[in-house]
């Protein structure tokens, strides 16, 4: 029998820190901040939509992008558990691709020793979302994840760091 499947490539950035007990309003600023950067990119990332039972429930669920609207949702993000968890947010930006769809995450307030705050966003792989030839270029600097434990990394972030500060790369999106 002959495989047909194709392999399928899987494209994410993400941003990870420490812990950082914080309100639902500095959480909310930061995401408000992050929506706010992420439309400037792409249209495709303008609108989201918070995760449903089905594409068609999501597809009736927009997240609206004002700081009041986000800080609601982060509060009904919050894990009902562990405060330590903080809050949570899971959407998705209502494109009805397999392949070209993309989605965020983000965990903020998490304070429990061992466990990062994040925000991760899942790019497409295909079609024309894909391409981001105008948009700069990834780059893969170490073939393994890169961990703060590990000298070599730290030395090689700081190397990278001060490049890209040197050719004025390095833009604050945060006042």
């Amino acid at each position: 029998m002959t495989d047909t499947s194709q392999e399928v490539e899987s494209y994410y950035a993400g941003a990870y820190w420490g812990p950082r007990k914080e309100s639902t309003e500095e959480c909310a600023r930061r995401a408000e901040v992050f929506l706010a950067a992420m439309a400037n990119v792409d249209p495709s990332f303008s609108h989201w939509f918070q995760q449903g039972k089905s594409r068609r429930d999501a597809l009736k669920r927009p997240i609206d992008p004002s700081r009041a609207a986000i800080e609601k949702l982060i509060r009904r993000g919050k894990d009902r558990q562990f405060e330590e968890l903080g809050y949570s947010v899971w959407a998705w930006n209502g494109v009805c691709s397999d392949y070209e769809d993309c989605g965020f995450n983000f965990a903020c307030g998490v304070y429990a020793e061992g466990i990062t705050n994040r925000c991760v966003l899942n790019l497409p792989s295909r079609g024309p979302n894909a391409e981001v030839e105008d948009k700069g270029s990834l780059v893969i600097l170490s073939p393994e994840l890169p961990t703060v434990t590990n000298p070599a990394h730290v030395d090689l972030a700081q190397r990278v760091r001060e490049v890209l500060d040197r050719e004025g790369l390095l833009v604050p999106v945060t006042s």
